[in-house]
């Protein structure tokens, strides 16, 4: 007994490893407080770790050990983190999976969601088509992801089922599957901020969806019915969104804001709003707000005035207002769409924008019209 309390006090507080083996040994061994630094090289996918544990003054930490120099996961099926809590993971690649990239759940035990964790400087690209995502949280809560780069991806750049309070933040989202990042399964509390999207599949966004109803964290049974919602209190904002079928996707979801984004050519709608979870005992979409976003279109690219309106939702409840809209090709065509209520809207002046160099940034004349309104808008200046 007194030689492990000893082993425990002495154990060291970094551990550098260079080979799978040592690594799942170290991830094995982690105690709170360890970091363990891995050095640069390949590494096999496939790694599984559940149950590490850290503590709000001894979080675990997982990263590189040259400062610049990653470690690269190749193949297998990416890194898998179950009942985590105040876990740290920076500065690692992962491509060439054959399932997810990153995934991190609760070991399907809603009532201790894993926790605590931050995720920065993550690489991950190419997950095979279909639902395979380059980060896949499931029942995590107090969690923040920032300055990722993804790419190529099959299902999601980021999908969470059954979150809450989180932040994504000024990450790179390009060249997707179905959707850059999706919200659902009873998630809330999570902000998007400062990201940028290019080509990101059918929904750049997608607040809300469809979630079997076994897979709700909490649990639907938890919910009084009439209250129960894919996604609440999401907020959108600061982002630039070039290309995808549609820009942003509310579905399902309430009290939710999508504000000073920048929408550059969507292949077909800026929002749409819909219903995907048809039970009586959901609340039909609504209640959101979309205001002071910029739209950039082409009128070939252009399907019901930018907005999609799906059966079984609300959108009379919905307030757009201070958007504005601007047709690229043909100014002054821009009209608005019957389905929904918008308050001061601006349509048919030219922003005087351009596109950066490297296609990802959309730069407007900041004394011209559009001045106030999009992601070089935000934050709001008084």
């Amino acid at each position: 007994m007194l030689a492990a309390i000893f082993a425990l006090v002495i154990a060291p507080q970094e551990v550098r490893v260079s080979t799978d083996a040592e690594l799942q040994n170290a991830l094995k061994n982690a105690r709170p407080g360890v970091t363990i630094l891995i050095a640069p090289g390949d590494y096999q996918g496939g790694i599984f770790q559940s149950n590490l544990q850290g503590t709000a003054e001894k979080p675990i930490t997982i990263a590189n050990e040259h400062p610049y120099l990653f470690p690269t996961f190749k193949g297998g099926n990416g890194i898998h983190f179950s009942k985590p809590s105040y876990l740290k993971i920076r500065n690692i690649n992962i491509q060439d999976v054959k399932t997810n990239g990153l995934n991190i759940d609760d070991g399907g035990s809603p009532s201790t969601p894993a926790n605590h964790i931050e995720i920065s400087r993550l690489t991950v690209f190419n997950t095979p088509v279909g639902n395979n995502d380059a980060i896949k949280l499931s029942g995590v809560q107090d969690f923040s992801i920032e300055d990722c780069l993804i790419g190529k991806w099959g299902g999601s750049g980021i999908d969470m089922v059954g979150c809450h309070n989180g932040v994504i933040k000024n990450s790179i989202l390009s060249s997707g599957g179905d959707n850059a990042i999706q919200l659902k399964g009873g998630t809330s509390n999570v902000t998007i901020e400062r990201c940028r999207f290019k080509d990101a599949g059918q929904r750049t966004i997608n607040i809300g969806g469809s979630t079997g109803r076994e897979f709700f964290r909490p649990p639907l049974d938890s919910m009084p019915e009439g209250q129960r919602v894919e996604a609440k209190n999401i907020t959108v904002q600061g982002c630039t969104m070039l290309g995808a079928t549609a820009s942003i996707a509310m579905v399902g979801c309430t009290n939710s804001k999508v504000r000073f984004n920048t929408i550059y050519k969507p292949l077909k709608w800026a929002f749409r709003i819909l219903q995907e979870s048809r039970e009586q005992d959901f609340i039909p979409c609504g209640n959101n707000k979309v205001d002071s976003n910029l739209i950039l279109f082409n009128s070939d690219k252009w399907s019901e005035n930018g907005i999609n309106v799906g059966s079984g939702t609300n959108p009379k409840s919905i307030l757009f207002s201070n958007n504005f809209w601007f047709c690229i090709d043909k100014p002054g065509t821009e009209k608005p769409n019957s389905n929904i209520i918008e308050s001061s809207e601006i349509r048919g002046k030219d922003p005087q924008h351009k596109l950066s160099d490297f296609d990802i940034d959309i730069y407007v004349n900041p004394k011209g019209p559009a001045a106030k309104v999009g992601a070089h808008a935000f934050p709001v200046k008084p």
